[in-house]
């Protein structure tokens, strides 16, 4: 299938999809799930993912480890929308 043009990026994503996108070995994204680290849901056998949350949780564990370093943790700057 063709991805459309209009389209707004995937959300749900296959184990090998979110593997290449995190740089991460797939098999770890199959036994996270399955013990439940990670949210997931299964379709048949076949393992998906939310990006969204799978982004949030990132996010999180990066600053719980950030925090517990020491290290401020300061948001990035808004994107604006204005061409330069």
């Amino acid at each position: 299938m063709k991805p459309r043009g209009d389209a707004a990026p995937r959300r749900i994503m296959t184990a090998p999809e979110l593997a290449e996108s995190l740089k991460v070995q797939r098999g770890t994204f199959y036994r996270w799930a399955r013990k439940g680290k990670i949210p997931a849901f299964k379709i048949g056998d076949d393992w998906r993912f939310d990006r969204g949350a799978i982004e949030k949780l990132v996010t999180d564990r990066t600053s719980e480890v950030l925090k517990k370093s020491g290290v401020t943790v300061r948001a990035a700057p808004k994107k604006t929308g204005t061409a330069l």
